[in-house]
């Protein structure tokens, strides 16, 4: 690839309209272009890469599994067309950077679902907690136990609840 970066116009913050773009047609028909710089000046109007000076280039799709995660660009200043090895070759290239993107895309859901379940799981414990309120009593013997399993069935009645025994 011999593309010069000095004086090219692109930025991260310019906003570029799709329509009419090399871009739109590699989305839309998941297709890779290549071609001279006349040829994309005749097929895309709005292709803001007319803006730059090369003389042949192609575009290719990020293709994900179920998806297109959008183009890459190259472009070369010598008029020297991409060959169908170099056009085979950069489209492995893409698979994989597609599969990179969508492994991170995965891992950062997975990361969202997780902090998701453990605040969930943090609430529903308080929840727990603040309704029963057992954490303050000591002892761990099965009458005991039987006993609190007893005031849980009744808790979340209004009924009048008789205490027998040593104590009650």
């Amino acid at each position: 690839v011999d593309f010069r970066l000095e004086g090219n116009s692109f930025s991260e913050s310019n906003v570029i309209p799709v329509v009419g773009t090399i871009a739109n047609y590699v989305l839309t028909t998941r297709q890779v272009w290549a071609g001279t710089r006349e040829q994309a000046s005749e097929k895309f109007q709005s292709e803001p890469l007319l803006k730059e000076q090369f003389s042949t280039g192609c575009m290719l799709p990020l293709l994900g599994c179920n998806r297109v995660f959008g183009t890459l660009a190259l472009v070369r200043t010598r008029p020297h067309p991409y060959s169908q090895d170099e056009l085979a070759f950069m489209t492995g290239v893409c698979g994989q950077l597609a599969l990179v993107l969508e492994n991170a895309l995965a891992c950062r859901e997975i990361s969202e679902l997780k902090d998701k379940l453990a605040q969930e799981k943090l609430y529903l414990e308080e929840e727990i907690r603040s309704e029963m309120n057992f954490d303050q009593i000591v002892g761990d013997s099965p009458a005991l136990r039987q006993v609190l399993e007893l005031v849980q069935t009744v808790a979340p009645s209004d009924s009048t609840v008789l205490l027998l025994g040593e104590t009650g």
